[in-house]
């Protein structure tokens, strides 16, 4: 597995792939393009039956149970909630929570990733081929999401706090909000509670502690985790896999830059 991680994105290929959490599903603050590269994949969401496709873009906080990618390969970009991309991309679903993409769109987008291979490419190479796979996702000629800036004023509150000390009564008065209105906002506009918007938030800033070099103990802690236990539970349920495994260089090949603290 290659994965590349910067800026709340990453973008992940892997042959083949499985992610099997049919007895434990998770929910990613973030919205995902996954592309075949020559046999489709299969996706189970909410409970259901799988379903085959050979490119797709799947929505944010949409459980996901079960993803498959026989031999071939499957290249996944993903795009935080805080994203520009995220922005980008959530036109483009309208109200689906998995959208196919067009054989036009798909012979694109593997063309671009046989031009150049995620298993070959450096971290610079990597940013580019997130753009290029993005740009081409976008089918519709519409334009970004427009965030609520009361949602904007919440976002950032939200940065400057770690885990343990952000109770929903805190953030409210921090922006001058009811704790109520507050919740209300979160359903809204991001489509989350609050308390999920926060152990995202808080993931990606243990990943930013982590390149400098921090155990995982010492990560979990200086993030805001009560405790190892509890990141390694947050880490799964955004990510589908524990950080000692997101890190295991017998498993993954991980290459990352820019800024995972903030947006």
């Amino acid at each position: 597995m290659h994965l590349f991680a910067w800026n709340r994105r990453f973008l992940l290929h892997a042959d083949p792939y499985v992610m099997d959490r049919r007895d434990q599903p998770y929910r990613r603050l973030s919205i995902t393009v996954i592309v075949a590269h020559a046999e489709p994949f299969s996706l189970a969401i909410n409970g259901g039956a799988a379903t085959q496709y050979q490119a797709a873009i799947i929505a944010s906080n949409v459980q996901r149970d079960y993803i498959e990618a026989p031999a071939g390969g499957v290249s996944i970009v993903d795009a935080g909630i805080s994203t520009d991309t995220f922005l980008r991309l959530a036109p483009q679903l309208a109200s689906a929570q998995v959208r196919p993409l067009t054989q036009g769109t798909t012979t694109r987008l593997r063309e671009l990733l046989a031009r150049q291979p995620p298993a070959q490419a450096n971290l610079a190479q990597a940013l580019q081929l997130y753009d290029a796979v993005i740009d081409a996702a976008c089918e519709a000629p519409v334009p970004p999401l427009q965030r609520d800036p009361r949602v904007l004023q919440l976002m950032a509150a939200i940065e400057r706090l770690p885990l343990n000390t952000q109770a929903p009564r805190q953030v409210a008065e921090a922006v001058g909000l009811s704790d109520s209105r507050l919740r209300a906002l979160f359903r809204q506009h991001l489509g989350c509670t609050m308390s999920q918007y926060l152990r995202w938030v808080t993931a990606w800033k243990a990943v930013a502690l982590w390149r400098r070099g921090v155990s995982l103990t010492e990560m979990a802690h200086a993030a805001g985790f009560y405790d190892l236990s509890h990141a390694d539970r947050v880490t799964r349920e955004i990510t589908g896999m524990s950080p000692s495994a997101l890190i295991d260089p017998r498993k993954v090949r991980l290459l990352v830059g820019g800024d995972f603290s903030s947006p």
